[in-house]
C-alpha cells in the first residue's frame, strides 16, 4: 500500500521532481567552480570546532586567516556540521569503494569515483590546508535551502491557484538564487527559509506561537533581518494575533538563542549576548557607507570612497539611512491588510528592499530577503513579475561585481554601469512601490508621490 501510495505521488509531481533534481545536480555541478575566502574562513572556523568543540569559539584569537569569527552563533554550528558531514560522506564513498573492489564489480567502470573521492578528501586550495570538500560541505546546505523554497514557491501557487510552472522555473533557474549558494555559498537563503515561514504563520495561522522561534532563528542564522523587527510586530498586531501567543513564541524563541550561545561560552549566556557577542558580531568591521552595493549612497560614492570616509561624515549619512528607512516602514505598514498574505509579502518588500537602498553598511547579498518576497508577492499580482525580472538581474551584477566569479572585464571596475545599475534599482522600487500602494488601494499614501 505504502509503495502504490509513493508511486503515485512520483507520478503525480513528476515535472515537479524532475525540476527539482536538475536544480540540485546542477547546483552542486557548479559549485566546485569558484570558492570565496569567506568560504576558506568559515572552514577554518568550522575546523577549529571540529577538534575543539563550539565552547570558546569566540573567544579564540589565533586564526591564520586572521579574521575573529563574527558570525551569529547558530550559523556556526552548521560550519561545524560541515566537517562532521565531510567525514560521513569520506566513510561512505570508503565503503562503497571497498565494496566495488572486494566484489570485483567491475571497478575499472568506476574510476571516475575513485578519483572524486581522492579529491573529495584530499585536496586543498592553494597554499593552504582547507580541503576542498569541506568548503562543497559548507556551500550544501545552502544548495538544499534553494531547493526549500522553491517549494514553498510552489506551495503558494498551488494555494492561490496558480500555475506554478513560471515561479519555480524562475527561482530555481535565475542566476540569482544558484549564484548567491552554489557558487558564493552565502546563507541568505538558509535564513530567508525560517524568515519567510515566521511570516507566513502570522496569516491567521493557529500555529502562529511558532512564528517567533522561526523568526529567531533567522536571525540566528544571519541577522540581516533584524531590521524587520518592527514590521514583524506590527503584523502581529494588524493580523490580530494574541499577547499571550507573543508572549508565550518569544519565551521559546529567547530560550532558544540563550542554549545556542551556551553551547560557546561558559559564561551566563544573557550577559554574553549584549556584552560580548554583539560586539563581535556588530562592531568588529569599521561601518561604511555602501559596500559596493548598487543602492542609493553608490549614486555618491564608489566602495573604496566609502571605505575612506571619516566618521563623523559617515554618522551623519547613518542617520540619514535611519530617517529614510523610517518612512520606508510607515509606507510599508500601510500595505498590510488582515488575512492578506499578499499585504505581507508587499511590506516585506518595501521594507527589505527600501532598507537596503537606504541604509549604510548594506553589503549586496542583504537584497535576497527583498528579491524573493517581490517573487511571492508576484505569485499574487502578476504583473510584478517584470520588476522581478529587472531588479532580480540587477541583484546579481551587484554580486558579480563583488564576487566575479567568471570573469566579465566590461562589467569590472566599471563606474558608470555602477551608477546607472543603482539608478534603475531606485527608479524601479519607487515606480513598483508607488503601484503596490495603488493596487492596495492606498489612495491617500500615493498622493504623496504624485505631488
Amino acid at each position: 500500500m505504502l509503495a502504490i501510495k509513493i508511486s503515485t505521488f512520483f507520478k503525480k509531481h513528476r515535472l515537479l521532481i524532475s525540476l527539482f533534481f536538475i536544480a540540485f545536480i546542477f547546483r552542486l555541478a557548479i559549485s566546485p567552480l569558484s570558492t570565496h575566502g569567506d568560504l576558506t574562513t568559515q572552514a577554518e572556523w568550522g575546523g577549529w570546532m571540529y577538534k575543539n568543540g563550539p565552547m570558546g569559539l569566540y573567544d579564540w584569537n589565533q586564526w591564520i586567516s586572521g579574521y575573529w569569527p563574527n558570525h551569529p552563533p547558530l550559523i556556526s554550528l552548521v560550519y561545524l556540521w560541515a566537517y562532521q558531514f565531510h567525514s560521513f560522506l569520506m566513510m561512505c564513498f570508503s565503503n562503497l569503494g571497498n565494496f566495488i573492489a572486494l566484489n570485483r564489480l567491475a571497478p575499472t567502470k568506476f574510476l571516475w569515483f575513485f578519483a572524486f573521492t581522492k579529491w573529495f578528501g584530499e585536496a586543498h586550495f592553494e597554499n593552504s590546508y582547507f580541503l576542498k570538500g569541506i568548503v562543497l560541505c559548507i556551500k550544501f546546505p545552502m544548495i538544499i535551502a534553494d531547493i526549500i523554497i522553491a517549494l514553498i514557491v510552489y506551495y503558494l501557487c498551488k494555494k492561490n491557484h496558480v500555475d506554478w510552472k513560471k515561479y519555480v522555473l524562475a527561482f530555481l533557474f535565475l542566476p540569482f538564487s544558484w549564484y548567491l549558494s552554489a557558487l558564493w555559498g552565502q546563507s541568505d537563503q538558509l535564513s530567508f527559509i525560517f524568515l519567510i515561514l515566521s511570516f507566513i504563520l502570522l496569516n491567521g495561522s493557529k500555529k502562529s506561537w511558532l512564528s517567533p522561534l522561526l523568526f529567531a532563528i533567522s536571525i540566528n542564522l544571519k541577522p540581516t533581518g533584524l531590521i524587520l523587527v518592527p514590521l514583524y510586530l506590527w503584523i502581529w498586531f494588524r493580523q490580530r494575533q494574541s499577547i499571550m501567543k507573543l508572549f508565550f513564541g518569544g519565551t521559546i524563541a529567547i530560550l532558544f538563542t540563550v542554549f545556542i550561545v551556551s553551547l560557546f561560552t561558559s559564561k551566563p549566556p544573557i550577559n554574553y549576548i549584549f556584552h560580548e557577542l554583539y560586539t563581535r558580531i556588530f562592531l568588529t568591521l569599521k561601518p561604511i557607507i555602501t559596500v559596493d552595493s548598487l543602492n542609493f549612497w553608490r549614486l555618491f560614492v564608489s566602495g573604496k570612497d566609502a571605505a575612506i570616509t571619516d566618521d563623523l561624515v559617515i554618522q551623519k549619512i547613518t542617520i540619514l539611512g535611519y530617517i529614510a528607512y523610517f518612512f520606508v516602514s510607515i509606507v510599508s505598514f500601510s500595505v498590510v491588510k488582515y488575512k492578506k498574505i499578499q499585504s505581507i509579502f508587499a511590506s516585506l518588500f518595501i521594507s527589505a528592499f527600501g532598507g537596503w537602498l537606504f541604509l549604510t553598511s548594506m553589503h549586496e547579498r542583504y537584497l535576497f530577503i527583498g528579491i524573493a518576497s517581490l517573487l511571492l508577492l508576484s505569485i499574487y499580482r502578476s504583473k510584478y513579475f517584470p520588476y522581478f525580472i529587472v531588479l532580480s538581474t540587477i541583484y546579481l551584477i551587484g554580486m558579480y561585481l563583488v564576487f566575479p566569479a567568471i570573469p566579465i572585464p566590461f562589467l569590472e571596475n566599471n563606474q558608470i554601469f555602477s551608477w546607472l545599475f543603482s539608478l534603475v534599482n531606485i527608479l524601479t522600487y519607487l515606480v513598483l512601490t508607488r503601484q503596490i500602494l495603488k493596487d492596495f488601494h492606498l489612495l491617500s499614501v500615493s498622493r504623496l508621490y504624485k505631488r
